[in-house]
């Protein structure tokens, strides 16, 4: 007997059922189906109120309330359904044939608040049946009071205010549709895309003939208590992720992020996803803390999620992040060494599978002997959850002492909350403009993507004369929108870099010319530049584990791990920030301080520094060149202007990791002698490769040809040459350390200059 939905409108779905399984051995699990149709129309049937029903999850959840377990949907990209998709069904694609494949669409059960979905159905009302109480009901169709076993029709009676449809393929094909019955019913509201749709018109005649297929899928053995899952990680959220993937193989490709918030095989997958949901957690009055809006996550297929673009709002991304959780949590051992590190993996299929476990050491209940880093499907649940725990708040201890207290990276983060403020201002959000560029900016980067995508279409179609006057209006309001937010980009900027600098904005871009503002903003924004990529926040996260590596021999247990990681990840965050800091908290009205001193420009690629002193070898950055800003902190580390901080760390009462520190100072010092042989001899190298040089060689040797020198002579013509590029290339390189780290000292004379609190240490009146 099917149960009652008491106090609620049910809705109804009618079409031919059916079965496949999901999953492979104890991890398979039934699927079931109804086949059915949607069809855009005002008729009051069921097919129509189904269309209505077809959301996408922004609709039906709050996503800032989302887990990034619960992103299973790519973001609609409502540009395409507006000038691609819309225009097919209604017959002006210029295809007589206007049909799609049938979407899939899961029913699944809303959670209390309505922010997301349960984990599985209640239980079935009737053992055996597909009856989930007040959820939603499977039953055959009954004709004249008897089941037609050789018509096989089923239909689905669901809860309106409890069942939500999570469109596992065909979201925009869905959206198209939706838009096209709003556009009939009038029955957009205030939702916040329908600008995109304003230009189209729609008739209910020219929907007479649409109808699409649509899958109905459900998990009659997902329900609460079921004994049969025993302990298997599977629930309504994982086999949404599993079929999400399924379907999308072969048709068009899920972005590399997308698939990390997707997988739940990778631990390094899993843990980025926990670091991004406990970053999204974090309140706005949080200040000084990164925020999700300063992380990219990939979340639209225009982005490959592995870059910060110049200029962006984003200081990292998700992959970023989930490579830098891999090669903390499975990266070879000898891949941390200061000397001689193997070369690293990213997303190792195994990953160093002893690795983790020597990391977890100490953890009560931690059972497991090796981890491969896509193993998280074939090891206990429980055991998972311990992992990704433990690992999770290990990693997150490196990666949050650099996003949330490194100085430039704060500026930002509270120049973006600066700017959250004004334009959620009533005045600003009752603008339709303004609105749009606080949605644009804080709604996360696909949104940004598909208004820059759209603005494009209509800059095409206006080009082919093929704008009608809505469409005109929406270029318009584009093309106001697109300039509004070039001028709040230019604002954050100049307010950013003058908070950086330490400069009193108002005053300084009242009084300072042209020329000063520029080279304010440029120095700012090449040093954010280097700061979002990829290579330097893997040298980051490399130095810090380099140097735990140098402890060990002493078999750490995971809470002493924990502490040493907090100590080391503070004390590289404290030199580095000397680099960016004002000496005093004077706030200059002209181009002065900190921006003026030469320590600033160490990741100012068009000037002496440690970044210029990469740039005399390879022009771009990528992450393979992460070991070079390894080494650079290292640099700064043992600076002339890190060194009192350090040793004020170093010195700190009641830390038991300060004297261990102090003891390896010597080691680290030689270890930084010894790498910054190996990038001069890089450089020496790359000099002797560059165009100029071996023309001038060229030419050298032909003049001593003509002159008939020996061979021996031109021999030893060459090897003068080459020695004094060399020697040429050494100057540059001193000069590019003494402008980010200070005079040249030795090992001895650095591990000195600390321990002397930081006092100032002349080259060569250090004892040996």
């Amino acid at each position: 007997m099917s149960s009652q939905f008491r106090d609620t409108k049910k809705g109804q779905i009618f079409g031919i059922p059916g079965e496949f399984t999901v999953g492979s051995g104890e991890h398979k699990i039934r699927a079931k189906y109804i086949l059915t149709k949607l069809r855009p129309g005002d008729d009051g049937l069921w097919e129509n109120d189904l269309a209505s029903r077809m959301v996408p999850w922004r609709e039906v959840f709050q996503l800032k309330d989302l887990s990034f377990d619960e992103l299973l949907q790519r973001d609609l990209d409502d540009s395409r359904v507006a000038t691609k998709l819309i225009p097919y069904l209604l017959g002006n694609g210029g295809q007589d044939a206007r049909f799609f494949p049938p979407i899939v669409a899961i029913i699944v059960p809303r959670n209390a608040d309505k922010t997301g979905i349960e984990n599985f159905y209640p239980q079935p009302a009737t053992p055996g049946k597909d009856l989930f109480g007040e959820l939603f009901d499977v039953l055959p169709v009954e004709i004249d009071g008897k089941v037609m076993d050789e018509i096989p029709l089923s239909q689905i009676k669901y809860n309106q205010t409890k069942c939500a449809f999570v469109i596992a393929d065909g979201q925009h094909r869905a959206m198209a549709l939706l838009a096209i019955q709003r556009q009939l019913n009038k029955s957009w509201a205030d939702n916040p895309f329908a600008y995109y749709y304003d230009h189209i018109q729609v008739t209910k005649e020219m929907v007479a003939s649409i109808e699409l297929p649509v899958s109905i899928v459900y998990f009659p053995d997902l329900f609460d208590g079921n004994p049969a899952l025993g302990g298997k990680r599977i629930n309504l959220r994982t086999i949404c992720r599993e079929i999400f993937l399924i379907v999308n193989r072969s048709a068009k490709a899920v972005s590399d992020t997308r698939q990390l918030l997707l997988d739940d095989e990778d631990f390094g997958a899993i843990m980025m996803r926990q670091t991004l949901q406990s970053i999204k957690k974090r309140k706005s009055e949080q200040t000084g803390q990164i925020k999700i809006h300063s992380v990219s996550y990939g979340d639209s297929d225009e982005e490959d999620g592995g870059t910060v673009a110049t200029g962006a709002f984003q200081l990292s991304t998700a992959v970023a992040l989930h490579k830098m959780h891999g090669l903390m949590s499975f990266a070879n051992p000898t891949s941390l060494r200061w000397l001689g590190a193997a070369e690293v993996k990213f997303a190792s299929t195994r990953g160093f599978i002893s690795r983790a476990p020597e990391l977890l050491i100490g953890v009560p209940k931690f059972t497991v002997n090796s981890i491969a880093q896509k193993s998280a499907k074939s090891i206990p649940p429980d055991q998972v959850d311990l992992i990704v725990e433990n690992l999770g708040q290990l990693n997150d201890t490196v990666f949050f002492e650099l996003f949330d207290h490194f100085r430039p990276f704060q500026v930002h983060t509270s120049q973006m909350e600066a700017l959250r403020t004004t334009l959620s201002s009533t005045t600003n959000r009752s603008d339709a403009v303004q609105n749009q560029c606080h949605n644009l900016i804080f709604d996360g980067s696909g949104t940004r993507n598909v208004f820059e995508a759209h603005l494009q279409r209509l800059h095409d179609m206006q080009q082919e004369n093929e704008l009608d006057e809505n469409s005109k209006l929406q270029l318009n309001h584009h093309e106001a929108v697109a300039k509004a937010l070039t001028a709040r980009e230019r604002e954050f900027k100049r307010s950013r870099a003058a908070k950086l600098a330490n400069i009193d904005e108002q005053q300084f871009f009242t009084i300072a010319t042209p020329e000063d503002q520029k080279i304010l903003e440029e120095w700012s924004q090449r040093i954010y530049t280097t700061l979002s990529t990829q290579a330097f926040q893997i040298g980051y996260v490399m130095a810090v584990l380099s140097t735990i590596f140098v402890f060990e021999d002493e078999r750490l247990l995971y809470s002493d791990r924990l502490e040493l990681t907090k100590f080391i990840s503070q004390l590289f965050v404290i030199a580095l920030d000397k680099t960016f800091s004002p000496d005093n908290e004077t706030k200059h009205r002209t181009l002065a301080g900190v921006v003026m001193a030469p320590r600033s420009s160490a990741f100012d690629n068009s000037k002496p520094g440690l970044r210029g002193m990469l740039s005399e070898r390879v022009s771009d950055i990528n992450e393979r060149i992460w070991s070079f800003f390894r080494y650079a902190l290292l640099e700064l580390l043992f600076s002339e202007q890190a060194s009192a901080a350090v040793a004020a760390h170093i010195n700190q009462n009641g830390n038991k990791w300060a004297q261990k520190f102090a003891d390896k100072l010597p080691h680290l010092a030689e270890s930084l002698i010894r790498m910054r042989i190996e990038q001069t001899e890089k450089i020496e190298d790359a000099y002797l490769k560059q165009a100029d040089f071996l023309q001038v060689l060229m030419q050298e040797t032909a003049i001593a040809n003509a002159k008939e020198r020996s061979s021996d002579e031109i021999a030893d013509l060459r090897r003068k040459l080459e020695d004094d590029r060399r020697t040429l290339a050494r100057k540059r390189v001193s000069e590019h350390l003494n402008a980010s780290v200070g005079p040249m000292l030795t090992a001895k004379e650095m591990v000195e200059r600390i321990k002397n609190g930081g006092k100032k240490v002349v080259p060569g009146k250090v004892k040996k």
